[in-house]
């Protein structure tokens, strides 16, 4: 015959069963577990993306700058091309703007090749804010008049607007849309500033 006591389950067994029924951790569980070392995966996640976005913000920032300054550059050097080509041949220049019906053609283009030269050449040195500020709207403004120029040679149906001066340039739509673009870099140059060549290499 049984003894009583050994009916009765041991005060271990009622633990190990009241903690699986109630689901309570166990008393005798160690604190140190993988579960409670977990790291916060979402805290992690957050700062990653801030760092991300910083850098991509600071790689954005930098490329801007040097985008505008190229860009700006390279109009200068257009300008500066072009009047080297009027001053070394001002008859094509010359003969545009007598079918334009501007006085003086020939002395004309000669004048307008060594602006678009002194003008180009200071765009490219003057310094940031000050006097480069200056020259930058004069870019900008000449460029309008450019564009001007070359929308009143095609509605007067030129074959050659004399832009680049040694070498024929029909006039075109996109002609004067490179233009207009050219003088909103300046124009952004003007309000913006950007670095000159020198400073830029």
């Amino acid at each position: 015959r049984s003894h009583p006591r050994e009916l009765l389950p041991s005060t271990a067994s009622r633990d190990r069963r009241d903690s699986v029924v109630g689901g309570r951790p166990d008393r005798g569980q160690d604190d140190s577990s993988p579960s409670s070392k977990r790291p916060a995966c979402g805290s992690a996640s957050r700062d990653r993306s801030v760092v991300v976005a910083e850098w991509a913000q600071a790689v954005v920032t930098l490329l801007g700058v040097g985008l505008l300054a190229a860009l700006y550059w390279v109009v200068a050097l257009v300008l500066v091309v072009a009047g080297v080509g009027k001053l070394a041949d001002p008859a094509r220049t010359g003969g545009a703007m007598a079918a334009l019906g501007l006085p003086a053609p020939r002395f004309g283009a000669r004048v307008v090749g060594a602006w678009e030269v002194v003008l180009g050449g200071a765009a490219l040195m003057a310094p940031r804010g000050g006097v480069g500020t200056i020259v930058a709207a004069l870019v900008a403004a000449t460029y309008l008049v450019l564009a001007l120029v070359v929308a009143v040679a095609i509605r007067r149906g030129l074959a050659d607007c004399g832009c680049i001066g040694v070498r024929a340039s029909a006039p075109s739509s996109l002609h004067v849309a490179l233009n207009v673009g050219s003088a909103l870099v300046a124009a952004t140059v003007s309000v913006f500033g950007a670095a000159d060549l020198v400073s830029g290499l």
